[in-house]
């Protein structure tokens, strides 16, 4: 999955692009896009997510920076 900060109507320009990627061991990659051309990417090494498993993701958008946080949910409990 991806999730995209965009500052216009169209793609052409992205403010953050949020990427995990569960290929080649898992990583995540975060980047921008201004007048359609990719920044260079920045890539995290490790992977906070588990394929099938839940997770809520926050952003915080900031006028300088975007952060990133991820808690686990916890499976509901059986009735």
């Amino acid at each position: 999955f991806a999730v995209n900060f965009q500052t216009g109507s169209n793609n052409r320009d992205i403010a953050f692009h949020f990427n995990p990627r569960f290929d080649e061991g898992g990583y995540i990659v975060c980047n921008t896009r201004q007048d359609g051309i990719w920044g260079p990417e920045e890539r995290k090494m490790t992977m906070p997510f588990q394929k099938g498993s839940p997770f809520e993701l926050c952003f915080l958008v900031q006028s300088s920076d975007f952060k990133v946080s991820r808690t686990l949910v916890a499976p509901p409990l059986p009735v």
